[in-house]
């Protein structure tokens, strides 16, 4: 059963979509706080080459999960303006704070504005086969009017 996503009672976003964005904005977001975390770590003025000192298996996985990084939240990223350009429904001074945000914040940008949209809006999940509002199901499944 295919599941639909519904996002402020009126968009559709199908499920491969939803399960393209979410890996991404998580990735970000932990990315980011991974690097915070070693730049806190190894201090200001040192050598941000610490993947010399990891094993050889180790460097690989976290060289492979920024590259998945980069990529998905380039791909974040224009799927952002794309929702801002054709599904926004805001103030026009609310869209055009988002404008700022998405053109200089960039992927993190990107990331707080999936958050916005997503706190406000994704309320429910429906099964692509629902039924027409009007209609109900008894006990067995059949529909009755």
């Amino acid at each position: 059963m295919r599941r639909v996503f519904i996002l402020n009672d009126t968009i559709r976003v199908p499920g491969a979509l939803v399960l393209s964005i979410l890996p991404a904005a998580i990735s970000l977001a932990l990315f980011a706080a991974y690097s915070i975390i070693c730049s806190i770590i190894l201090g200001p003025s040192s050598d941000f080459n610490f993947l010399l000192w990891l094993p050889y298996p180790i460097s690989i996985a976290v060289v492979s999960w920024g590259v998945y990084t980069g990529v998905a939240s380039v791909a974040l990223w224009f799927l952002m303006w794309a929702y801002w350009g054709m599904f926004d429904k805001s103030s026009k001074l609310a869209r055009a704070g988002w404008f700022v945000v998405l053109l200089f914040g960039m992927h993190f940008g990107a990331l707080a504005y999936l958050t916005y949209i997503w706190s406000r809006g994704f309320l429910r999940i429906e099964s692509a086969n629902r039924q027409t509002p009007g209609s109900s199901q008894n006990a067995a499944g059949e529909a009755k009017d």
